[in-house]
């Protein structure tokens, strides 16, 4: 199997996330290398977001891709995604820019599935999903539908 990523493309990403600090220990370039699905179980400190992001760095370096397709990255609170803003500094905008999406599972859904089908039907096109506000309209139309 070809390898995901090069030694200069490794050594790159480590510059970039990893400045003055230890090189790559041997299982995350392992992984880092790895151009197939991981389970990745280890104790938080670790290091699983860094090696994430080193493989994000590395995919960065190579866009637009040549067939016009993008990343998916979903997690599931937005400490993930401000840790990749964090870390990648002017370099996000290329993860966070169509075709790619870097957001909650929740943000997903919300952008790709619940709003276009609201509007698919609704004459008054949905722009967000508010869930303090759908919670109002939704008690005060249980309130009416009592009366």
């Amino acid at each position: 199997m070809i390898p995901f990523a090069t030694d200069d493309e490794i050594r790159a990403a480590h510059d970039l996330l990893l400045p003055g600090k230890p090189y790559f220990e041997d299982d995350k370039i392992e992984v880092i290398r790895s151009n197939e699905s991981r389970d990745i179980k280890a104790c938080p400190g670790s290091g699983k977001t860094t090696v994430l992001l080193a493989k994000l760095s590395i995919l960065s370096n190579r866009m637009p891709f040549t067939d016009n397709s993008g990343v998916c990255v979903l997690t599931h609170t937005n400490v993930a995604i401000d840790e990749i803003k964090a870390r990648f500094g002017g370099k996000a905008y290329l993860l966070f820019s169509y075709p790619n999406f870097c957001g909650t599972i929740q943000s997903f859904v919300d952008k790709f599935l619940t709003i276009p089908w609201f509007n698919s039907f609704n004459s008054h096109p949905l722009v967000t999903v508010d869930d303090e506000r759908a919670f109002t309209i939704i008690r005060s139309l249980d309130r009416k539908s009592v009366v």
